[in-house]
């Protein structure tokens, strides 16, 4: 079951996607007032199938092993009671990020982040590599708090098995408000309001042009629960999959994750 869509969710570009659900069967429920259905304006352009659960790990039957995230990787809801305490520092950082979907289809990452207005304005920052343009936009569902309930200790077979998150809070649309392929980001905008129930956060950033001291992603490798991985060591700044510095400038590099790491989905992520 979703939640209901209203007239809240209707949108300029007329597109609605829902999340991706499971089940042989899906029915559609249209409620409208009495003496109005001449006014209906409703057509299912596109259902999208699967045989195996994509975007569901927690699932019965869905994912194998191979396609699941990694066991290095350290779940978000790890903390100092479970052994590590640098996780803690990113409380406030960690509702920013959220999993997305692009037409049904498991994609990427990317996160909530503020302007220098500080209204709050949904904006969403990704990759650009992950292929968000002005016409996939409207398709992007967001899922926000998608986090395994308990900390699975990385490097055991739990870790690298099916997670329990859920994918019941979500944003369906967005908006396509900018992309710049040599550093590889893409700016969305969020469509409707964000709930406050579910306590999201906004990411802020940083536009000098340094290099740092270490590194922190906060992803969803593989699209499967949010992780978080730790790099110890300097950064630099370099070209694309290229080690001298500063190189064309476009790319900061993580020389490796010193706790955890990053696989596809993880891509966008902050």
């Amino acid at each position: 079951w979703l939640r209901p869509f209203t007239a809240a969710d209707n949108r300029e570009h007329g597109e609605l996607w829902t999340p991706v659900v499971s089940g042989d069967d899906i029915m559609v429920e249209l409620v409208v007032p009495e003496k109005r259905f001449d006014d209906v304006m409703l057509t299912i352009g596109r259902i999208s199938g699967a045989f195996e659960a994509f975007g569901l790990a927690q699932v019965e039957g869905g994912r194998n092993d191979s396609e699941r995230s990694g066991s290095c990787n350290v779940d978000v809801v790890c903390g100092a009671a479970d052994g590590f305490p640098e996780v803690d520092d990113w409380r406030d950082e960690i509702p920013s990020v959220g999993a997305y979907t692009v037409s049904g289809i498991d994609t990427c990452t990317g996160a909530l982040v503020n302007n220098t207005s500080n209204d709050l304005t949904p904006y969403f920052l990704t990759a650009f590599h992950c292929g968000v343009g002005t016409s996939a936009a409207p398709s992007v569902v967001i899922y926000w708090n998608f986090e395994n309930s308990t900390c699975r200790p990385p490097g055991s077979g739990a870790s690298g098995g099916a997670g329990d998150g859920l994918r019941n809070q979500f944003s369906s649309g967005t908006t396509f408000r900018a992309g710049y392929s040599p550093s590889d980001v893409t700016l969305l905008e969020v469509n409707g309001a964000l709930d406050p129930e579910w306590e999201l956060t906004f990411s802020g950033w940083d536009r000098r042009d340094q290099a740092t001291s270490s590194a922190v992603a906060i992803h969803h490798p593989g699209v499967d629960e949010k992780r978080i991985s730790f790099e110890d060591d300097p950064t630099s700044i370099t070209t694309y999959l290229e080690n001298p510095v500063p190189g064309d400038g476009t790319h900061i590099r993580v020389t490796d994750w010193d706790l955890g790491t990053t696989e596809p989905g993880s891509s966008g992520s902050p």
